[in-house]
């Protein structure tokens, strides 16, 4: 037997209190425990309230479906999620949403859409699979990720992306296997093979790396770069590769250890040591310990040297030396000019040459 009311009612015929529901029309089967809500349809369980054009009840299974330009909100953290459908368990507090629908957190200004996204509510947490787009809004910029799968746990302000990741923000393009942002942080963290390419005014810095840590809280924009690191500079076709690197884009300013090498593709000159610094607004690279400069036609080695990009120089100290084939010159001080080819050796000077 069908019970049909053709006006704006609202009833509480459910099995619990806390379930309230409204709609310009409503069918309930007696038979089937299935209650039909057509038109302005609500259906309010707690801080949850499902909205929709049509929207079916089971009062035996206490699951819901709803139809066509659905919203199911989250009352309390201002949750919502919208779409054309939405199964909704109450007992499990489990929702499941097809045909790509969007979840918008307003708490942390942050929108995640999928071919299909699942919603567990005691846990706050969301998870989308297939083509996921993620959105966030920090209030000076807008962050954009794109994923095969993601997942967000809003009560930690956290959302991932797996395979085939990419973040879009201003100055910055990333891609990676596995993508974290830490929202109230103002962290992301790529890992799997890394690629970043920074945008900086007239210059371009491509950073590759297994794991890579971008801090952009109050306004900084550093990088916490580890394993199998590369920093590729475009301007000056610069390239360094080490275990570890820091980058303050702002600054210029670049620290990097774990045995660094520094190549140098248009003057053909490679310099290594145990660790770097290097200040990108003066364009000055500081090499220390067991420095080795490689070049076309000579070598040299120090215990400290200061690289000028500018200048195109590489000034060394720290027992000093050069050789070239069987010839080796030390000094107190030696300075390389790269782009003439020219050598100066100062105070202390000693040399063996060989036939």
């Amino acid at each position: 037997m069908k019970y049909i009311i053709d006006i704006f009612i609202l009833l509480q015929l459910l099995p619990s209190a806390d379930i309230f529901y409204s709609a310009d029309r409503v069918i309930y089967n007696n038979k089937t425990e299935i209650i039909e809500l057509i038109g302005n349809a609500v259906l309010r369980e707690g801080i949850n309230r499902m909205q929709a054009v049509k929207i079916f009840y089971n009062k035996k299974n206490k699951t819901a479906e709803g139809f066509k330009k659905v919203v199911l909100i989250n009352t309390r953290d201002q949750a919502k999620i919208s779409g054309d459908y939405i199964f909704y368990d109450s007992s499990n507090r489990f929702a499941r949403m097809d045909n790509r629908p969007v979840l918008y957190s307003e708490k942390d200004s942050l929108s995640v859409c999928g071919d299909v996204m699942y919603r567990y509510f005691d846990s706050n947490t969301s998870g989308a699979y297939s083509n996921v787009y993620i959105r966030h809004d920090d209030g000076t910029n807008i962050t954009e990720g794109f994923g095969d799968t993601g997942i967000f746990f809003e009560s930690k302000s956290y959302a991932r992306l797996n395979n085939h990741c990419r973040i879009l923000r201003t100055n910055l393009a990333a891609a990676g296997d596995y993508t974290e942002l830490f929202l109230d942080r103002k962290n992301i963290i790529m890992s799997g093979d890394a690629v970043i390419s920074n945008f900086e005014k007239d210059n371009t810095n491509i950073i590759q790396a297994l794991y890579v840590l971008y801090d952009y809280a109050e306004n900084r924009r550093h990088f916490y770069c580890y394993t199998n690191v590369s920093i590729l500079n475009i301007k000056e076709d610069l390239e360094t590769k080490s275990a570890y690197a820091f980058c303050n884009t702002e600054t210029g300013y670049t620290w990097l250890s774990g045995k660094p090498v520094m190549n140098n593709r248009r003057e053909n000159i490679v310099t290594a040591s145990e660790s770097m610094e290097r200040f990108g607004r003066e364009n000055v690279l500081y090499a220390k310990g067991n420095v080795t400069v490689t070049g076309t036609d000579k070598n040299a080695f120090s215990d400290f040297a200061v690289y000028h990009g500018d200048d195109k120089k590489i000034i060394l100290s720290g027992n000093p030396g050069v050789s070239r084939d069987n010839n080796t010159f030390l000094a107190e001080t030696i300075e390389m000019d790269i782009a003439s080819g020219r050598t100066v050796f100062y105070n202390q000077i000693t040399g063996a040459l060989f036939p």
